[in-house]
């Protein structure tokens, strides 16, 4: 019968097989060590059980990966662009913003997306969103955007059926109240969604800073 590995030598295969840190890392790691220290730190504070294995990553950034992804089954997604787009040539790595502050995954419509609606989002919503009436305070005139909309539907809706659409839409509340139990429900969902009125602060919010209302 074969004798066990000592303990201390079980893991070493592992361990030889991994990747040595790149230079650039090491420097990056030993130049934030406060950060990177209170960014290990808070993966154990948060999951004793599961953060050894997420902090045991080859790579800082995949450790951080998995703390996100963690932390998103847990309890709220992060803003991934903060750690998947960082490249090792950053002033700052992504465990030093997680300590700034906590990166939002925010998916609310900003004023670049609420005007190219039908060219960044699934029609279904654009189309969905045609039967609502924007709020007067919506981003200065209402109306405005709404003219917008309903040129880009008609590239792709038949007029007929545009015609039997409410001239000025139907009030949220009313829409809702309409489709209520139905399976139209989605249609005063989606309005609410993007007219940010869903009590949601992560669907209300979006990183372009205006508010969605004005003042």
């Amino acid at each position: 019968m074969a004798a066990a590995a000592p303990a201390l030598l079980s893991g070493l295969s592992q361990l030889l097989l991994r990747r040595p840190p790149s230079l650039r890392e090491l420097v990056t790691v030993i130049g934030y060590a406060d950060d990177y220290a209170w960014f290990m730190g808070l993966v154990r504070r948060l999951f004793p059980n599961e953060g050894e294995a997420a902090l045991s990553a080859p790579d800082v950034r995949t450790r951080v990966e998995r703390f996100a992804n963690l932390f998103g089954e847990r309890h709220f997604p992060l803003y991934m662009p903060v750690i998947e787009f960082w490249t090792e040539a950053d002033d700052a790595p992504p465990w030093s913003w997680l300590r700034r502050g906590i990166p939002f995954d925010l998916m609310g419509f900003g004023y670049d997306g609420l005007h190219e609606l039908w060219n960044g989002y699934r029609d279904g919503i654009s189309a969905l969103l045609l039967l609502a009436k924007p709020p007067d305070s919506f981003y200065g005139e209402p109306d405005e955007i709404r003219v917008a909309w309903l040129e880009s539907a008609a590239e792709r809706i038949p007029k007929e059926t545009l015609e039997r659409i409410p001239q000025g839409g139907i009030p949220v509340e009313s829409l809702t109240e309409a489709v209520k139990e139905t399976r139209f429900e989605g249609a005063a969902k989606a309005a609410s969604w993007v007219f940010a009125e869903t009590g949601n602060f992560f669907l209300d919010h979006s990183y372009e800073g205006a508010p969605r209302h004005a003042a």
